[in-house]
Order: C-alpha cells, then sequence, then structure tokens
C-alpha cells in the first residue's frame, strides 16, 4: 500500500527567537487512512529541535494509507509560536507531490511556506522501495532560501 509521510520539526537555527518554542496541529489527512503508529492530529505537538538542544525529541510524523493515490491526498497543518507570533497554515496537495520530488531528481529543491527570520520550508521525497511519498516541514529557519536559487 502506498503511504504519504509528513514529518514536522525545527530547525531553530540561533537567530530565530522562537524556533525552541514552536508548535504545529496537523488536521484530519483527506485521501486515506491515518496509521495508527501517527502523532495526533487537532492536537498541538511541540516541535522537537536539533540533538543537543532542550527540545530535542522524536519527530512528529503523520502516515497516511493512500486510498486513490497521492493524487487525491492532502495534509493541513499549522505552525504556531508563543505570542504575538502568527501561526502559519500550510497545505501540502499531493498532487504536486510527483513533480516536486521529479525536480529532486535533477536537483535539490524545496518549498519555501514562510520566508523570514523565522521561516518554514518543506522538501519533498519519494521511496520507491516502500511505495512511500514523504514530505517533510522545518520550521525555525533563519531566512531560508529557495534551493536552487531563483
Amino acid at each position: 500500500m502506498s503511504v504519504f509521510q509528513l514529518s514536522v520539526l525545527s530547525q531553530d537555527d540561533p537567530q530565530c527567537p522562537v524556533g525552541s518554542s514552536l508548535s504545529v496541529v496537523v488536521d484530519q489527512p483527506v485521501g486515506g487512512t491515518l496509521a495508527s503508529n501517527s502523532f495526533p492530529i487537532g492536537t498541538a505537538v511541540a516541535l522537537p529541535t536539533p540533538p543537543g538542544t532542550s527540545t530535542y525529541g522524536p519527530t512528529p510524523t503523520w502516515f497516511l494509507d493512500l486510498s486513490n493515490g497521492i493524487d487525491a491526498a492532502s495534509f493541513t497543518l499549522t505552525i504556531s509560536g508563543p505570542s504575538p507570533q502568527i501561526t502559519t497554515p500550510i497545505t501540502i496537495p499531493g498532487d504536486q507531490m510527483a513533480a516536486w520530488v521529479a525536480q529532486n531528481n535533477i536537483e535539490d529543491t524545496n518549498q519555501i511556506w514562510q520566508p523570514g527570520e523565522c521561516g518554514i520550508f518543506g522538501y519533498a521525497q519519494y521511496n520507491a522501495d516502500a511505495d512511500q511519498w514523504i514530505y517533510t516541514v522545518t520550521a525555525g529557519v533563519y531566512y531560508p532560501q529557495v534551493n536552487p536559487p531563483v
């Protein structure tokens, strides 16, 4: 069975003053059945930071067993920080995954979901051996850049 995996973490760059205080809420995904080993949906989950930091821990991950392929699936999530930090809603559309992965086969490419000193970017991958679409969202990034630069 094909799986759509979403993982979310904080890079906690030193220039991002709230990088260690970020959380994510993932809504009920579309296009499949959420696997039982997924983190909870509809509940704020603290984002872990890199090893050696005070908020290091397991990376929150959600696994969607796909019903009708990747094109019919999507994850919607909101990353938040301490007040008055603005929340950032993000939708990862499954119908974009194949194009993002194809571009990654040419050269590493990412999507910028929030620019700035506490930015957010995402990166798509595909594990053909496991038929697994993987999307990783990284928050707490100091001025994330589009790769490749435009």
